[in-house]
């Protein structure tokens, strides 16, 4: 045989890079069905998660229309909402009040001497400890020096003290003046005093009722005044709360007004509709998502089907039934809700339909906020199957790395002892042309010198050579590639096409 021509080995090559090729994708196989896997795991965590948001949607509607004061809301009216405005908490008693606002509250008021330029330094620099000194007993300190002696600077370290009071620098039209208002209520009257620079200590310097203050009060701090059906009431602020047990006001101007107090009907009946909405949706969801990615999953139509029930459980004798009271279901399955029916029956018996929702623990929004907890705790049905999930695509993951990883050892492998084998048959090949007294590179019978070398060339560089009498050949082939480019180049011919499936 003539291994002269390279070629020769080109079926052999294409069969082994076949092998390799096939061996591969086999591998590849594997990972895409990992990846497969892991894309529907996504799909169901992304669906089960939806559900999730809706049941807990359908658990907060149920609360509001559930418990003791659940149905207690009121409104709260106001003849004249220029003088006040009111609201009115669970436990406002229902009526008519008439209120008269005679006094606003407000904050004293102090501003400073004018000074014609509120950039220029006051005093030396040195540092100076100003005092506010509050009525109720609470008192605040701020520190005045070279960095911040100008009037902006002094207001600025005022209001980054978060003492309470608010600075300013106001133009008067001709000059400029350091202005301070403090928190409304006579309580929250303060005076000021110091020590440290005297420029800066007089600037800020008062005292209530002191005739020698630099700086002059233009407002003095006092309480909102007035009387609930002839009731007095006093206030530190314009918000003035638990009036008549329950009433917030929120005070305007002085001046004459009446607040109606009533059951809330707007609040109850979006409170219920809210209820029947969120029931519906969680219902059509779960009807969706069965056919699915979830379609196998037998927890979702028991879901649906003890939400059915807690509904039928929701209507009997002692409490009358949610048809009576406007809910009804559709052909489809689906509630409706008939607000003026409803409305109407609460006018009648308030308690009776309160019953029907939340009936110490009994009624029908008990229920199922109650059930709902249950299935939205973290160690529930839902959060238990997403965890599981997460789970197995991480092992997934880790899997892909693996096959990834043995694949890429096995080609090596593989590819090295296939090298190794088709070095062994052009080996055998070489030897038998060289008993036969041919030579692998000229095609000639050797010369018959002793210790005559003949390089061989096997692709590692080694000093394999041919030797009178005795062959020594030791191939260490690094690959396919590299053992057909370097015969080709030791017989001078193009090098064999290796069909690797990576060439473009």
């Amino acid at each position: 045989m003539n291994v002269s021509s390279v070629s020769v080995y080109q079926p052999y090559i294409e069969k082994i890079t076949s092998q390799l090729d096939s061996q591969s994708a086999a591998a590849q196989r594997s990972i895409d069905e990992l990846h497969r896997l892991s894309a529907s795991y996504e799909v169901k965590i992304s669906d089960y998660g939806m559900i999730q948001s809706d049941l807990s949607n359908l658990q907060s509607a149920a609360q509001k229309i559930s418990g003791i004061d659940a149905f207690s809301l009121y409104s709260a009216k106001s003849t004249d909402s220029a003088i006040l405005t009111a609201s009115a908490q669970k436990n406002a008693p229902p009526g008519t009040y008439n209120i008269r606002v005679s006094q606003l509250a407000q904050g004293e008021t102090l501003v400073s001497a004018a000074r014609q330029n509120p950039s220029a330094a006051i005093g030396s620099g040195s540092p100076s400890t100003i005092n506010f000194q509050f009525v109720n007993g609470a008192s605040q300190s701020v520190t005045i020096d070279k960095s911040n002696n100008t009037l902006p600077g002094i207001a600025a370290s005022i209001n980054q003290a978060d003492i309470g009071i608010s600075a300013s620098v106001a133009f008067n039209g001709s000059a400029f003046q350091l202005v301070l208002n403090g928190p409304s209520g006579s309580s929250n009257a303060f005076n000021i005093g110091g020590s440290g620079d005297e420029a800066v200590t007089h600037l800020l310097s008062y005292s209530n009722g002191a005739t020698n203050n630099a700086m002059t009060q233009t407002m003095a701090a006092q309480d909102s005044l007035g009387s609930i059906n002839g009731t007095p009431f006093t206030g530190y602020s314009n918000v003035v709360k638990g009036i008549a047990g329950g009433l917030t006001l929120n005070l305007g101007k002085t001046g004459d007004a009446a607040i109606t107090v009533a059951t809330d009907m707007v609040q109850i009946t979006s409170a219920v509709q809210s209820f029947v909405d969120t029931y519906n949706r969680v219902q059509s969801d779960l009807a969706t998502y069965q056919t699915g990615e979830l379609s196998g999953d037998r927890t979702l139509p028991a879901l649906s089907n003890q939400l059915s029930d807690d509904l039928k459980s929701g209507s009997n004798p002692s409490t009358g039934s949610l048809e009576q009271i406007g809910i009804t279901r559709n052909q489809d399955g689906a509630l409706a809700f008939d607000a003026k029916v409803f409305q109407d029956v609460y006018a009648q018996d308030p308690a009776g339909v309160a019953r029907l929702f939340t009936d110490n623990g009994t009624g029908l929004a008990d229920q199922i906020s109650k059930q709902l907890q249950n299935v939205l705790q973290p160690s529930g049905g839902i959060s238990s199957t997403i965890d599981q999930l997460l789970t197995k695509i991480q092992d997934n993951q880790q899997m892909e790395s693996s096959i990834e990883y043995n694949s890429i050892q096995d080609l090596q492998s593989s590819a090295h002892q296939y090298a190794q084998q088709l070095a062994m048959m052009i080996v055998t090949d070489i030897v038998n042309q060289f008993m036969q007294g041919v030579s692998p590179q000229t095609n000639r019978a050797p010369e018959k010198t002793s210790g005559m070398s003949f390089p061989v060339g096997m692709g590692t560089g080694s000093s394999n050579t041919w030797q009178s009498n005795r062959l020594n050949i030791t191939p260490g082939v690094s690959s396919l590639e590299t053992l057909m480019n370097n015969l080709a180049t030791q017989y001078n011919e193009p090098s064999p096409v290796l069909n690797t499936g990576n060439q473009a």
